[in-house]
């Protein structure tokens, strides 16, 4: 009786480890897929209009710089802001 009780922990230990891996393999390809995604935005506009929009945007509250995002000619009100 007690050699199964121990394989059913073991096969426990094992699963939460698996589920470990899994979830870290996960959270670097969302890292990745974000690198990508910056990448590819910033290869769009230029890393020194990039740097320039980034430093602005350190300036202004998070807040105001995601509702700028539905209006129109953002980039613009953003360097001005």
């Amino acid at each position: 009786m007690s050699s199964k009780l121990e394989r059913e922990e073991e096969a426990i230990r094992k699963a939460e480890q698996e589920l470990r891996d899994r979830k870290k393999k996960l959270q670097q390809k969302r890292r990745e897929e974000e690198e990508k995604q910056l990448s590819k935005a910033v290869g769009k506009i230029g890393i020194e209009r990039a740097i320039l929009i980034l430093e602005k945007a350190a300036e202004i509250s998070p807040d105001k710089v995601i509702s700028m995002q539905e209006k129109p000619d953002n980039e613009h009100q953003l360097l001005t802001a």
